[in-house]
């Protein structure tokens, strides 16, 4: 399934639309960019984004980096469970 970044992804979706006759199923967005959309096209999913503001397309990191920084957004057991008064 392709995965596309492009710097005028509204631009993009639009000529996609109009061009391959695609159907926008969903567009998130991020602020005043597009940070994930998915159009299909006949029988085909297509993928696309904006990039971040600084240029970065995507990030890559080992298995282990990956872990670690998803391992930090999990919260400690019974969390929820602390009241502060």
């Amino acid at each position: 399934m392709p995965y596309l970044t492009v710097n005028n992804a509204p631009a993009a979706i639009a000529f996609y639309v109009a061009a391959f006759d695609a159907v926008e199923v969903g567009r998130l967005m991020m602020g005043d960019h597009i940070g994930h959309a998915e159009l299909v096209v006949g029988d085909s999913k297509i993928m696309l984004k904006s990039p971040w503001r600084d240029g970065t397309t995507h990030l890559r990191m080992t298995p282990l980096e990956f872990m670690q920084r998803l391992a930090a957004l999990v919260p400690r057991p019974r969390l929820h469970l602390i009241r502060f008064h």
